[in-house]
């Protein structure tokens, strides 16, 4: 018999074998439920293992895949491929959940969550929109006097524009904090009463936060050894807080292998340091009206472990900036989900024309008063300036304001507080847009 010659089989590519994945699952409600039922039932088992898994291991173990080949790309679309009504990688957040409870014994209700930090003095529970979120993840149901019952300052801060086109933030290097200095002023005397440097990562919420004799560059020094010594540092962005920058505190950054980014007085209107910026929000609205418990340490210290324990938004109210920060798998998941949002809102904003602005351009930008030295001027909820646009700068519109300020003329704000009006100064003299000049020029 004569032989034949065979054709070796084609292997697949890994956009075929997605496509394959994404049409292979979840066809109709029953097959979604008996892989609802699976993935419960493998999740039950894994955590009988002594040791938690990564997302490469947690896939090959709930084993979905038809062959070898296919878990490589499992792992790589986890965030898209949907198994029982949920992506992997939200089953793999379930499973980290529960990971992180397997072993803790249910609290006793009729106990405080701590021992106060000192007698007489324990701070309440604040968060009143979180309280739901920490009795899931930590197991416990608070008592009516473990809550806070006293409003919170709000935060009067102008509505900002949609966020539809806002990028998110982050960093894609793990030990990355943003730092800033704190005052607590004593109402009686009105002057500083203690200060802070609060201390916090960008990717996992976690805070640290430090009470200072003085601003003095030793004390930062001081306050940072620690940091560095009981935390992952890599990079420290901060504002133009002269401390920050000093020689002194620039050779401890070299010793250590820091990056530094201090930001000028030019970049007050962007968003370079929003995370610190809103936690020291959150902790001051956290304490109320009375600055003097705000101005005490320990119970500073206590503020912080409440926070630190607190289900964040950032990680859709399922983790605790604790929890993320002593994982760095979960550290790594976010990175991941938040660079794909990243690339999809640059998409949206350039389909949206707000990267296709020329030198000269005339735009309606919105401006934060509230960061400026003009705070008390009345706020618009939406745009509040005509300006000429000078040039993009890393994700930010640099740009000339045309009712400029002495001491406020050429500003940088957020891309999506910006909105083309014509082409230069000469067109918006036409009729047509007279009544751009006359709302915000006269």
């Amino acid at each position: 018999m004569a032989q034949r010659n065979l054709r070796p089989r084609k292997s697949k590519s890994q956009a075929q074998i997605l496509d394959e994945l994404l049409k292979r699952f979840d066809k109709n409600k029953k097959q979604t439920d008996i892989a609802e039922d699976s993935m419960k039932l493998s999740i039950q088992t894994i955590l009988k293992q002594p040791r938690r898994l990564n997302l490469t291991e947690f896939v090959d173990e709930i084993q979905i895949q038809d062959s070898d080949n296919e878990i490589p790309v499992i792992f790589e679309n986890a965030d898209q491929i949907q198994y029982g009504g949920k992506t992997i990688q939200d089953w793999f957040d379930d499973y980290i959940a529960k990971e992180l409870q397997k072993g803790k014994k249910r609290q006793n209700i009729r106990l405080p969550l701590e021992k106060p930090a000192q007698t007489g003095q324990t701070i309440k529970f604040p968060f009143k929109s979180k309280i739901k979120a920490y009795e899931q993840v930590h197991g416990i149901k608070l008592k009516q006097e473990q809550k806070a019952t006293t409003i919170s300052v709000p935060d009067y801060q102008i509505k900002q524009l949609p966020e539809k086109f806002g990028r998110p933030y982050f960093s894609y290097e793990f030990g990355s904090w943003e730092i800033d200095i704190v005052f607590s002023m004593n109402p009686q005397l009105v002057r500083i009463n203690q200060i802070y440097l609060f201390c916090i990562n960008i990717n996992t919420k976690y805070l640290v936060v430090y009470p200072l004799h003085s601003k003095s560059q030793e004390d930062i020094e001081k306050a940072l050894q620690n940091l560095v010594q009981t935390q992952n540092v890599t990079h420290i962005r901060g504002d133009g807080e002269k401390g920050f920058a000093s020689n002194q505190l620039m050779q401890f950054y070299n010793k250590n292998d820091i990056k530094t980014y201090f930001v000028n007085g030019t970049k007050e209107l962007t968003n370079h340091n929003r995370v610190v910026d809103s936690v020291i929000r959150t902790i001051r609205n956290a304490f109320g009206q009375d600055d003097r418990d705000f101005a005490n340490p320990k119970l500073m210290q206590q503020m912080v472990d409440i926070y630190n324990d607190t289900p964040h938004t950032a990680f859709d109210n399922k983790f605790t900036p604790k929890q993320v920060n002593s994982l760095q798998e979960l550290e790594g998941y976010f990175i991941r989900k938040n660079d794909k949002k990243l690339r999809e809102v640059k998409q949206d904003q350039q389909d949206q024309g707000f990267t296709k602005y020329l030198p000269g351009n005339i735009l309606m930008i919105h401006v934060d008063y509230l960061r400026t030295m003009h705070r008390y001027m009345k706020q618009r909820r939406n745009f509040n300036e005509l300006a000429k646009f000078i040039k993009y700068d890393n994700g930010n519109v640099e740009c000339l304001l045309l009712k400029p300020f002495t001491d406020l003329d050429v500003i940088t704000v957020p891309i999506y507080y910006t909105k083309f009006v014509c082409e230069n100064e000469q067109q918006l003299n036409s009729p047509q847009f007279k009544k751009f000049k006359d709302q915000f020029l006269n």
